[in-house]
This record gives structure tokens, sequence and C-alpha cells, in this order.
């Protein structure tokens, strides 16, 4: 975890080499989902946040996670559940995503795999990146040769739900409306393999009241309805 002057702090985001990294930047709960206020209240738009993020950091296993966050409460809750935490300033999504790239990078990743802790049915996650990866993804293989992009648009094709590219490229990150197409132009132009995933389960997050249908009947993420 680094502090948010960027000082080194104990628990922090160092990942051994030949490590693939998922990192997941999360907001505050009581500040995510805003846009969900009127469906389901300010306490419950609250939960489903952390409901999601559990999701998410549990899809993750055997992964290197690292959330990135910005308050000591978030970071708290991610050290509880095992995860490292990369500590940002909250500037944006873009520069945290960059900032935190950049030092699971120098601090001994070979893969990282950026994706949101809103994801409605993140369970499969570790299963599609190891179809995607193949024998990529064993320990003993150095990850940082490989060229590989993998991006899986949401739903509606225009955002970003994951992201997976090699550690240490000058890859220019952008969240926000036409993300999934500036992610694979960006990949182009550093003359790397791109692979563009429109996966079913991956590709639904939650933002808006319509998106609360992804969930199963309980409202937990991963399920069907």
């Amino acid at each position: 975890m680094d502090a948010p002057d960027g000082t080194p702090a104990p628990g922090g985001d160092e990942a051994p080499p030949n490590t693939h990294v998922l990192l997941v930047p999360l907001k505050r709960f009581d500040q995510a989902k805003e846009r969900l206020t009127g469906s389901l209240g300010r306490t419950g738009r609250r939960d489903l946040a952390e409901r999601l993020a559990d999701g998410v950091l549990a899809a993750g296993a055997g992964l290197h996670v690292v959330v990135v966050c910005a308050d000591d409460a978030t970071a708290g809750w991610a050290i509880e559940r095992g995860a490292s935490v990369h500590r940002c300033r909250g500037d944006g999504l873009v520069d945290d995503v960059s900032d935190a790239y950049r030092a699971v990078s120098a601090r001994g990743a070979d893969r990282v795999t950026i994706a949101p802790g809103d994801l409605a049915r993140p369970r499969r996650l570790g299963a599609f990146l190891a179809e995607q990866l193949g024998a990529r993804t064993d320990r003993n293989t150095d990850l940082h040769t490989d060229r590989l992009v993998i991006v899986v648009p949401d739903r509606r094709r225009d955002g970003t739900n994951l992201l997976s590219l090699p550690a240490g490229l000058a890859f220019r990150f952008r969240y926000g409306p036409g993300s999934a197409a500036a992610h694979d132009q960006e990949a182009r132009r550093l003359d790397l393999e791109v692979r563009t995933d429109a996966d079913e389960d991956l590709g639904w997050d939650v933002d808006l009241p319509d998106d609360l249908s992804g969930l199963d009947r309980a409202g937990e993420p991963g399920g069907t309805l």
C-alpha cells in the first residue's frame, strides 16, 4: 500500500516476479453508484457496491489482487479480504489506474489486468483469462514478453470492463465513453496484438437501474435471472 504521497507503506502492492496482477479500482462505497439512489436508496446502493466489489475480489483468486483506492476505509476493507492496496490520490480513474499500473510494473508484475469493482457476473474472470492467455498464465512463463492486449467492452460495446496487458508499457489508459475502442487503438499504436472479446458475463457492469437485471434473484453478483 502506498501513502498518498507515493511512499511505500506496509501491506503494499509489491508483486513477486512473473506475477499476474489484478487491479481493482474502488470508490468509497458510500460514494459509489449514485445513479442507483432512486432505485435502491443510499443504504441499498452502498450495500450493493460492497457486494459487487466482494464478488470481483473473490473472482480474482489465484491472481495478485491489488485494490486501488484513495481512502482508509476502503483500504482496510481490502486488506481484511486478503488483497494488497495501492493508495491513489483520487484524481480520476485514468490517473489512478495509470499510477497503479506503473507502480506494480516497477515492483515485479509481468501482466496486469484491470477490472472494475462493479461487475455483475465476475465469477468466470479467472477462467476467462486462462482461456485467453493459455499456457502464458503459468507462473514459470515470462509474461512480460507477451504482446497480447485483451479488451472486454461493456454490454453496450462502449466502455471497458476488462483490460489485460503486459506490464511496463507506455500505455495510455482511457475510461468513459468510447474507451473500448480507444484501448484497442492504443494497443495498435504500440504495435501489440489486440484481442477484443464481447464476453456476455464480464461485459455486464452495474451503473444504471436497468443494469440491475444482470444480478441474480438474491441480488448477488455472478448469477443470471
